[in-house]
């Protein structure tokens, strides 16, 4: 029979070396779109600039 606790013991690496991956993306994420964002829209206003201005 399975044991409760061997059963937690083997997949909590895993469990765990994924959460952490998750949790890594999602800060990675939350400090990369801002920039992002500010990169695309500044872009995007240098390229409707030049629109207008031609």
């Amino acid at each position: 029979m399975m044991n409760k606790y061997t059963f937690h013991a083997k997949y909590e690496g895993a469990l765990h070396l994924m959460l952490m991956k998750m949790y890594l993306l999602f800060i990675f994420r939350l400090i990369t779109t801002p920039f992002a964002i500010l990169c695309l829209s500044s872009c995007h206003m240098a390229v409707y600039a030049n629109c207008l201005l031609s």
